[in-house]
């Protein structure tokens, strides 16, 4: 994966790679982070970790989500081999039981709810436009831009063009902005 495509994923607040991102950075900035036979247990620790309340709630999401990546190493390449030596295991299940199978079970799982992936988007995007968390009020033109988008394939310039028609964004004050309040 590309780094743009990376920055995209943590935009939409999807942490899919960021085993690989804390991965690469360590070993660019401060060596080998870990030995290919730890990298291989890592499916391990991570269901261990899973089986934890307070950390289930985010990894039950996030962890198929990155196994469905697996096939990509640290620089975006394609392998069927881990660095372990062993079949690349691109498979995992959803919360909500969904099996998904690499690339074609993630795109299925998105596909599955066509709404909620350029419903996330237009979220994550609107919060950045406008500087600020989005509030109860937001959601009302989140819905719209999202079905208007809907018409149009769910292109760029159309979730783009919604969220800068929207009254949030047209009706935002100068110093909105700059209020100190972090964004999603």
């Amino acid at each position: 994966m590309s780094h743009a495509t990376d920055e995209w994923l943590r935009l939409m607040g999807v942490q899919v790679n960021l085993r690989r991102r804390i991965h690469a950075q360590h070993r660019l900035i401060i060596g080998e982070l870990e030995t290919p036979e730890e990298r291989a247990e890592m499916r391990e620790r991570l269901a261990k970790h899973r089986t934890e309340t307070t950390c289930n709630s985010c990894h039950s999401v996030i962890d198929p989500l990155g196994f469905s990546l697996e096939n990509f190493d640290v620089v975006g390449a394609w392998r069927t081999i881990d660095e372990a030596g062993k079949p690349v295991d691109a498979s995992g299940t959803t919360a909500s039981g969904m099996k998904i199978d690499g690339l074609p079970g993630l795109r299925a799982a998105l596909l599955a709810e066509p709404d909620q992936f350029p419903k996330t988007v237009t979220e994550k995007l609107m919060a950045y436009a406008f500087g600020r968390r989005l509030e109860y009020y937001d959601h009302p033109a989140v819905r719209k831009i999202v079905h208007d988008a809907a018409a149009n394939q769910y292109r760029w310039s159309s979730l783009i063009v919604g969220i800068v028609q929207s009254p949030g964004f047209l009706m935002r004050t100068p110093n909105a902005a700059g209020s100190g309040s972090a964004a999603n």
